[in-house]
């Protein structure tokens, strides 16, 4: 059985490191680890390997941009496209959340932009809040790539160097990361604050 699900990994490595990474992307993330450990036992290859997850990353960064500024636009309370729970649901609770979302990051966008990836569940919806808020997506999908290459280069050589020991430690390394954030947070906020967008 295991075997099997080896040779399925080693198959279809490629679509499911892309469509994994596209999903899990932020705090520890496991296909991107799997990528570079499949790349240290020569199952993939590193460029390939590389290139398949910064595709992921910045795909899922532009869908997401996209949406907080459907949002914006339609407040979906006009869209035929969404059940109506949803729609409902969202005019009830969402609609607080993403202009909160949206003021905390446009105070310190470099920072979220940036380093958003590196903590847990956050840099799923920094580009969600970030195109709620119109800023420039140009600039936007330009930071986010920055913050996209320095994710998925440590991770995936961490993956490449040490592979599944990250997977087990994942809850202290999502917390360490969450502590360093918070740090760099606290020191450099109001130094980016004052830098025009």
């Amino acid at each position: 059985m295991l075997e099997t699900i080896i040779k399925l990994l080693e198959q279809y490595s490629y679509p499911l490191i892309f469509f994994g990474t596209m999903v899990d992307q932020s705090g520890v993330p496991v296909f991107i680890i799997m990528a570079g450990v499949f790349c240290s036992t020569g199952k993939i290859e590193a460029t390939s390997g590389f290139i398949t997850i910064m595709v992921a990353l910045i795909i899922s960064d532009f869908l997401l941009l996209y949406l907080g500024n459907y949002i914006k636009r339609y407040k979906w309370g006009y869209s035929k496209l969404l059940p109506t729970f949803l729609v409902l649901f969202f005019n009830k609770y969402g609609g607080k959340v993403v202009r909160i979302g949206a003021h905390t990051i446009s105070k310190n966008q470099l920072l979220f932009y940036i380093f958003s990836k590196h903590l847990p569940g956050v840099g799923k919806v920094v580009p969600m809040f970030v195109g709620y808020t119109g800023k420039s997506k140009l600039k936007a999908m330009l930071l986010f790539t920055i913050g996209n290459l320095i994710y998925g280069s440590i991770f995936y050589f961490i993956g490449f160097v040490v592979g599944t020991a990250v997977i087990n430690h994942s809850l202290i390394i999502g917390l360490a990361m969450v502590l360093a954030f918070g740090l760099i947070y606290l020191l450099f906020a109001k130094k980016v604050e004052d830098i025009n967008y």
